[in-house]
């Protein structure tokens, strides 16, 4: 069964959908009720974060050798501070799967032993209802990513039978007519999945506490959960570029820098997802074994290649700007700098100023890979950081200006990740892999700002809700409402 054997997978994109959806959280929300009975949003948060622990100790236990059960360096363990906690206990877990062996090594959790694949699974279940729920709590409605909805919805009734629903999840819910996957899932797990308003939510009265009983982690065996609150905030949905939203599937795709690292896992993953065709972008010849591939010889930095890569592309729906450079220096020799704009800046513009006429035809979207340190540099590679900061102020400038053509621009602020790019940093690091399903998962629900991975996420919250995010939509209505000539 396919979808168990990828079960890692799955569990890392339900931790990046969960953790999102925890990231509306504030303070003055913790005793709103949520859709589980008797529980209010900061037990929730507690048996999320408990359960999480219990599954990274086991997978670490079984799979990792010496730390079991440790936390990592700088991510404190259990506290009540739970913008900590919940962080450290997303960053064990995924580097836990990312140390974790074979998908059918077995793992002991409390009195049971699973397959780590079975594990993975049942956890992702259970952290994409749970943090559909903590959204809900929070006031906000954030469906399920459709992709990732499908395969768990495909696997969900093989796990929770009518034998084991009893105590974990309460009756499916009949839904009326045709459903989203995400709605499909949420209602078989015993949801409403567009409950109606509730009169005076911001007044909610605070829900009866109880301690987690059957059903939790510690009863069933595998009952495993995430969530995570981040800095207080007011309770919103995330910025979207405004157009519908975006499937994968029967588009073309254009990625720079496909060769390695996150490029190569985003030729992969737009594969994965339906992609007519996707053109993999490289310096190098590149061969590739699926025939809806195809290699486009094109270095950023030179005007001649992108021309003819422009030239031989007739249709384009979605432009992944990923090709990048990141060298250590110390701003003492202007060549190093000049060498980071003209790939990690230049570089993209050139690009997209090749491919905008077919993005504009096809109401396409530009994706723009920068980082976390286009808004905190980290002084080992100041270049890099003054590049990714320049093409992240490119990337806004441009969402403004392409609306009207209704073109959307995505900014990806991606973490540290395990790439060439950041070996010899003993970090957590997320999976190429990973990113790229989370930033098709950005550009699919159509977030303005993409933040993939644990790390960039305890950006988002402040992020969205902050002054500069508000300046930025401030700016962009100064931007005539009319198309912008071709």
């Amino acid at each position: 069964m396919a979808p168990l054997i990828r079960g890692r997978e799955l569990l890392e994109s339900a931790v990046s959908y969960a953790l999102a959806g925890a990231a509306l959280g504030t303070p003055q929300l913790m005793q709103r009720p949520t859709p589980c009975p008797g529980w209010d949003l900061e037990t929730l948060l507690d048996h999320v974060s408990d359960s999480i622990g219990v599954l990274a100790e086991a997978i670490t236990a079984a799979g990792a050798g010496a730390g079991a059960g440790a936390a990592r360096p700088g991510y404190p363990g259990p506290g009540r501070d739970l913008v900590v906690r919940l962080r450290g206990q997303a960053a064990r877990l995924l580097g836990a799967c990312a140390a974790a062996g074979p998908a059918e090594r077995r793992v002991a959790i409390w009195d049971r032993e699973l397959t780590a694949s079975v594990v993975a699974v049942t956890g992702a279940i259970e952290i994409t209802i749970h943090g559909w729920d903590i959204s809900f709590a929070c006031g906000g409605h954030r469906p399920v990513p459709p992709r990732l909805a499908a395969v768990l919805l495909s696997i969900a009734p093989l796990l929770i039978t009518p034998g084991t629903r009893p105590g974990l999840f309460a009756d499916p819910v009949r839904l009326p007519g045709p459903a989203s996957p995400g709605d499909q899932l949420i209602a078989f797990h015993g949801r409403q999945p567009r409950p109606p308003p509730r009169p005076g939510l911001a007044a909610a009265e605070p829900s009866p506490r109880r301690m987690p009983v059957r059903g939790d982690s510690r009863e069933s065996g595998w009952s495993i959960s995430v969530g995570r609150q981040q800095a207080a905030r007011s309770p919103q949905e995330h910025d979207r570029t405004g157009a519908t939203d975006m499937t994968i599937a029967d588009m073309t795709v254009l990625v720079t820098g496909a060769n390695r690292g996150i490029g190569q896992a985003l030729v992969t993953e737009a594969l994965s997802r339906g992609a007519k065709r996707v053109y993999a972008g490289t310096r190098q010849p590149l061969a590739h074994p699926d025939g809806r591939v195809t290699p486009l010889t094109l270095d950023v930095t030179d005007a001649a290649q992108i021309q003819a890569a422009a030239e031989s592309i007739e249709s384009l729906d979605v432009l992944i700007n990923n090709a990048g450079i990141a060298l250590f220096d110390d701003l003492s020799d202007r060549a190093v700098l000049e060498q980071h704009l003209a790939v990690n800046l230049f570089g993209p513009y050139h690009v997209i100023q090749a491919f905008l006429p077919l993005l504009t035809r096809s109401r396409g979207a530009i994706v723009n890979n920068v980082s976390t340190m286009a808004v905190a540099p980290l002084p080992l590679t100041p270049a890099y950081a003054i590049s990714k900061a320049a093409a992240f102020n490119l990337t806004q400038s441009l969402r403004a200006l392409l609306a009207g053509r209704g073109v959307r621009v995505h900014a990806v602020l991606t973490g540290p990740t395990d790439t060439g790019m950041t070996r010899g940093f003993d970090i957590p690091k997320a999976s190429p892999e990973s990113v790229a399903r989370a930033i098709f998962d950005g550009v699919d629900s159509g977030e303005e700002d993409i933040f993939p991975d644990p790390a960039s996420q305890s950006l988002a919250a402040s992020w969205r809700s902050g002054a500069v995010k508000a300046l930025e939509r401030e700016n962009a209505a100064f931007v005539a409402a009319a198309p912008a000539a071709a």
